[in-house]
């Protein structure tokens, strides 16, 4: 970071813009990769401006592709896909395929996080079709394993299977050893979702090696978080305790903050499990805090429902007031289960476990994942007390 600010300063004293736009995108991708996602814009927003004065539209549309994923990591879907849009129209005018398989490739991403999966396959598609005009090979086994992504969320579970497989064979035969870490970090997931867990094991242990050849502590961390969450299900909390304190000591030291709250909140759902309340408390408020700087939706729903099962130890009416107001803004249909779900948890009411039977039995519908399957069995058993400190 100290030298390509050093490079900014250089650049703007002697007045060489050009150069001065591209330090200002090498410190957004620092920042970006950092999590502090306004400062990125503000640095990209540098190299569009200047990019556009001096009609640069290729280093124009890189600014706009950065800029759409700095909104797109703090959920501003709209300004990521008005940015991602803009990037795919210039490059479709300058005749930059590469610039134009980028852009259908993070269209997708936002496409696939928004449920809109027929979206996400066309853009896939697209992008594959674009890749093979160019003779990109290095991109095939990643939309391989995104197409794969895709299928699992639609719940064809072969043709997921199918595409990570083919995204392996790809990533062995071009000996991209990179591509293969994240094939089976896919191959593992896919057995985990679906409760084979001793199935997944190998993979996620092989994904591990892999990053280790590579000298990859980030994608390492990964996988000991992915063993963490493996190691819970099967209630070896030791071996999961172990794995997710190692994910953390690397998360912590990289100051991969977007990865970290993950490890952090897996973490304090084990201490919760172990009922080592006060560290769990303590744990879930560390990650949350970290979501909340990323505005990381997903973790900052999960940990504010751990953070309101710690509460009713103490306070149940006051948690139950706090979840029935997050119910009453939710829109997304699992969040839902999940809040009903815990409702019934804490007050054992019979009408809020009705409906999170009712919810969890149409996403299985749809999606047979081990987890929708588990919370099913749970709500048709004898009611269970709640947990008392």
């Amino acid at each position: 970071m100290a030298c390509f600010r050093e490079d900014c300063d250089i650049c703007l004293e002697l007045g060489d813009r050009r150069e001065y736009a591209i330090a200002n995108s090498n410190v957004g991708s620092i920042y970006l990769s950092q999590g502090d996602y306004s400062k990125a814009v503000a640095c990209f927003e540098v190299q569009k401006q200047i990019s556009k004065e001096m009609g640069d539209k290729r280093a124009y549309s890189i600014a706009m592709g950065n800029m759409g994923i700095a909104y797109v990591e703090q959920g501003d879907f709209e300004n990521g896909m008005a940015c991602y849009e803009e990037r795919k129209q210039i490059s479709q005018e300058l005749g930059d395929k590469r610039g134009y398989a980028i852009a259908m490739g993070n269209m997708r991403n936002v496409y696939k996080n928004l449920g809109e999966y027929d979206k996400a396959m066309h853009c896939y598609e697209e992008q594959r079709q674009n890749s093979r005009e160019m003779g990109d090979t290095r991109a095939y086994p990643t939309i391989a394993g995104s197409i794969g992504n895709v299928y699992f969320n639609l719940g064809d579970y072969p043709k997921a299977k199918a595409s990570y497989e083919e995204q392996m064979q790809i990533a062995l035969e071009a000996g991209n050893k990179r591509a293969q870490a994240i094939a089976l970090s896919n191959i593992s997931s896919w057995y985990f979702e679906l409760g084979d867990f001793p199935a997944a094991i190998p993979y996620f242990d092989k994904q591990r090696q892999i990053s280790s050849e590579l000298g990859d502590r980030r994608g390492i961390s990964l996988a000991l978080s992915n063993m963490g969450a493996l190691f819970y299900h099967q209630k070896q909390f030791s071996k999961s305790m172990n794995c997710f304190d190692e994910a953390i000591l690397i998360g912590k030291d990289l100051k991969i903050s977007f990865d970290l709250c993950q490890y952090l909140y897996g973490k304090a759902e084990l201490l919760f499990v172990l009922e080592n309340y006060d560290s769990a408390k303590s744990i879930v408020q560390e990650a949350l805090g970290i979501a909340n700087e990323l505005n990381r939706q997903g973790i900052i729903f999960d940990c504010s429902i751990l953070e309101n099962k710690l509460l009713a130890l103490e306070n149940g009416a006051e948690s139950l007031k706090r979840l029935k107001a997050m119910l009453e803004t939710e829109r997304d249909l699992e969040r839902k289960a999940k809040l009903h779900y815990t409702i019934c948890q804490i007050n054992q009411s019979i009408e809020h476990r009705q409906i999170a039977l009712n919810l969890y039995q149409k996403l299985y519908d749809k999606n047979s994942k081990y987890d929708y399957r588990m919370k099913i069995e749970e709500l048709n058993a004898e009611p269970k007390r709640s947990r008392k400190k």
